[in-house]
């Protein structure tokens, strides 16, 4: 070959060029649109539906998808106003305990049957005072007034296993095995920590009875619904957070329409904003209502032969999560693969 011929390049055959997802990311990475920019290229749509078409568009460079794109994609446009309504509900919740403690004899005072929480009704009794009107004598449950129990190490046998031999019963000696000179070949030993199988009751102090009582214990726990759970509610940050309540209309951004605040139990609510109660220990004490309105902006859109559809509420206008981004992200999937066995 003449010494001017420029020496081949080897091809590897084989080998296709592929373009990383993060490339075609970078090659379609969208030009910020703005308001004059929609306002030119939908000059049919209000102010309102230009932010809200913004605020949408905006969405979509995490998609891949030029902001120019999306809005070609879109096939309609609707607006309507979407209300929803949460309820507060302060509920105290009453449980009832059992208690047990050694009595101080065999003698204390005449033996009663034990109190049990499943026959007090929470509600019917002083919460205070149910500790001295419930506290009686009664035969240890434990022990059934024997003052003794089976010991748990040994379970009641008075035999454990041999710790020299692990109770096998036999060692190594010099010719063989022998047996073990701890347990004489038996395998268990006799149990120290019991006296034929019985150790003296803890609960009631080996006196065979204990002093009994039940007590009440008070918690207010706070509950909040909403309904209906639609796109201007899903908007709304800490909806469902009961500190929220009072968190004021700058905190929101969707318009409060009413606050009943705190009020007596309500008679008449919404089975979906009816507290969800247990009917023994719990009980509404005070309810709190709200209700809220927002105009949502509905955008329908064709994408990978499917259609979605983005909802924009609230102001400032925020993309509410009842979004569906579906036919975008197969959109997205099947442009990556293409790019990428180009």
């Amino acid at each position: 070959m003449p010494d001017d011929q420029p020496t081949p390049t080897p091809v590897k055959r084989g080998l296709v060029s592929r373009t990383s997802p993060r490339a075609v990311s970078a090659a379609v990475a969208p030009t910020p649109l703005t308001e004059q920019d929609l306002s030119s290229l939908a000059p049919d749509r209000t102010e309102a539906e230009v932010e809200a078409l913004l605020c949408a568009l905006r969405a979509a460079p995490g998609l891949w998808l030029a902001q120019e794109t999306l809005q070609r994609l879109i096939t309609d446009t609707s607006s309507f106003v979407d209300g929803y309504s949460r309820a507060l509900h302060l509920i105290e919740r009453r449980t009832v305990h059992a208690h047990l403690a050694p009595a101080s004899s065999r003698r204390a005072g005449p033996v009663q049957p034990l109190p049990s929480p499943a026959h007090l009704d929470p509600w019917s009794c002083d919460p205070t005072g149910i500790e001295d009107d419930s506290r009686v004598i009664s035969v240890c449950p434990t022990c059934n007034g024997s003052e003794h129990v089976a010991c748990g190490r040994c379970s009641g046998s008075a035999r454990v296993s041999c710790g020299n031999c692990w109770g096998a019963g036999r060692v190594p000696g010099k010719r063989g095995t022998k047996n073990c000179g701890a347990c004489r070949g038996a395998g268990t030993q006799r149990c120290g920590a019991c006296s034929s199988g019985r150790v003296p009751c803890g609960p009631c102090g080996a006196t065979g009875r204990v002093q009994a009582w039940l007590s009440i214990s008070q918690a207010r726990l706070p509950q909040v619904l909403v309904h209906p759970m639609g796109a201007a509610a899903l908007v709304h940050e800490r909806v469902k957070s009961p500190t929220d309540f009072d968190a004021g209309p700058n905190a929101w951004v969707n318009e409060l329409i009413s606050d009943t605040g705190d009020q007596a139990p309500y008679g008449e609510l919404p089975s979906e904003l009816e507290p969800e109660l247990n009917p023994v220990t719990d009980r509404v004490l005070v309810t709190r209502l709200q209700s809220f309105s927002s105009r949502v902006h509905q955008f329908s859109y064709r994408a990978a032969g499917m259609t979605g559809i983005i909802d924009v509420a609230g102001s400032p206008p925020a993309v509410s999560r009842s979004t569906n981004w579906r036919p975008l992200r197969i959109r997205q999937i099947t442009a990556a693969a293409t790019a990428a066995w180009a």
